[in-house]
């Protein structure tokens, strides 16, 4: 039997080098159609663009997030992507995160979109 993913689940992660009073980032997963919709549009040329989105589409929060000392308030928006009415993070608030930890987050919700070979197998 093979196990769907749950499109509504969240997991805290914490960046790798991120060890003194960390910032917390909610990550959530891609749903599927959105997951292919990123894949099938990915070239070398865009690949930092994709990072990007998928992190504005899975990014459901975050805790100790701030700018110049100022903490940032978790905003989104809704939008269409693929067809999908979707929330999304702010720009402004993208903007405001650095890329290094945009392809870490990125690269985290990857990973947590995809079935595990133990829920492929259920």
């Amino acid at each position: 039997m093979i196990s769907g993913v749950d499109v509504k689940a969240t997991q805290e992660y914490t960046c790798e080098e991120d060890k003194n009073n960390p910032t917390v980032w909610i990550l959530g997963v891609l749903p599927s159609r959105l997951f292919k919709g990123l894949i099938s549009r990915a070239t070398a040329d865009n690949s930092i663009e994709l990072l990007y989105s998928a992190v504005s589409i899975a990014l459901k929060g975050f805790k100790n997030f701030s700018v110049k000392g100022k903490p940032v308030e978790f905003e989104t928006f809704v939008t269409d992507r693929y067809a999908v009415p979707i929330k999304i993070v702010t720009d402004d608030i993208m903007d405001s995160i650095p890329m290094k930890v945009v392809t870490e987050l990125a690269g985290e919700i990857m990973k947590n979109s995809k079935l595990s070979e133990d829920e492929e197998k259920n």
